[in-house]
C-alpha cells in the first residue's frame, strides 16, 4: 500500500484533502493509484515537488525519480528525507530534452508562467510518455474565499477570482506578485495542451464546491518529438543503484 499523507487538521484548508462534507477525500495520486502505476525502472519528474512525499512513493516502487521545487524549506525538508531534488522552477526545468518517461505535476500550474511552464514540461517528457496532473479549479478559489480559515485564505481566493478573470477577458494577470495564482478551466488547459503537444488521456472526477469543480485531475500524454537540448544539472541514478548525497 503507498504511504498515506496525514490528515489536515480540522481548521486547516488543504489541497490534499476536501472534507466540507464531513469525509476525508485522499490524494487522488494516491488513492486511483497513479504514482504506483508507472512500471519500475521509469524515469518521473515530479515538478514543483514539495517536501518529496511522491518521490518517495514513487522510489519506493522501483521507479527512477527526481524533483524541483523552489521553496527553500521543502527542498531542505526532501533532501534531508534523502530525495534526489533540485531547486527550479516549472519555467527552467534542469533536466534534458525527451528524457522522463513520466511527469506528476500537482498543484503548480497557477503559480507560473502557464506557457512557458507546459512547454519546459513538453520539452523534458518523451514522446509517448504520461503527465499526470491536478489543478485548481473554480471552486477551489470561491471555496476559500467565502469559508478560508483566515483573511490570507479569503484573500487568496479573491485574488484568485480576479486574475482569471482578467486572464480570460485580457490574456493577461495582475501584475508582480498579486498575479502569482488563479484558477484554470477545461476550455484553458485544452489550449495549453493543443499548444505543447499533449492529449488528454483520462479525466478523473472531482470534488465540487456549490456545484464548482475544485480540483481538476487529468493524465495526458505528449505527443510529437522534439529537438531542443538542454544540459540535465544532475544525473538520474541507474535502478538499483544508491541516491548521491545531498
Amino acid at each position: 500500500m503507498p504511504e498515506q499523507i496525514p490528515i489536515a487538521g480540522e481548521k486547516e484548508l488543504s489541497w490534499a484533502y476536501y472534507a466540507l462534507d464531513g469525509r476525508a477525500h485522499p490524494h487522488y495520486f494516491l488513492n486511483d493509484g497513479y504514482l504506483v502505476s508507472f512500471p519500475p525502472g521509469a524515469l518521473v519528474a515530479d515538478i514543483g515537488c514539495g517536501d518529496g512525499w511522491a518521490l518517495g512513493v514513487l522510489r519506493d516502487h522501483g521507479c527512477r525519480a527526481v524533483g524541483t521545487e523552489v521553496a527553500d524549506d521543502c527542498l531542505r525538508d526532501a533532501r534531508a528525507a534523502g530525495r534526489l531534488v533540485a531547486k527550479a522552477g516549472a519555467e527552467a526545468i534542469p533536466l534534458a530534452s525527451n528524457s522522463m518517461d513520466a511527469i506528476v505535476f500537482g498543484g503548480v500550474l497557477p503559480f507560473t508562467e502557464e506557457d512557458e511552464a507546459m512547454a519546459e514540461l513538453a520539452r523534458i517528457l518523451r514522446p509517448g510518455g504520461c503527465m499526470v496532473a491536478y489543478y485548481l479549479g473554480i471552486g477551489f478559489a470561491v471555496r476559500d474565499l467565502l469559508l478560508g480559515v483566515s483573511l490570507r485564505n479569503r484573500y487568496f481566493g479573491l485574488r484568485a477570482l480576479i486574475n482569471t478573470v482578467l486572464m480570460e477577458t485580457f490574456g493577461r494577470k495582475l501584475p508582480g506578485r498579486f498575479g502569482d495564482t488563479l484558477y484554470v478551466s477545461h476550455r484553458r488547459l485544452a489550449r495549453l495542451y493543443a499548444r505543447h503537444g499533449f492529449v488528454l488521456k483520462r479525466h478523473a472526477p472531482s470534488p465540487t464546491f456549490l456545484g464548482m469543480t475544485v480540483f481538476i485531475y487529468h493524465s495526458v500524454e505528449r505527443v510529437g518529438n522534439l529537438t531542443s537540448a538542454a544540459e540535465p544539472a544532475f544525473e538520474v541514478p541507474k535502478p538499483g543503484s544508491a541516491y548521491p548525497p545531498l
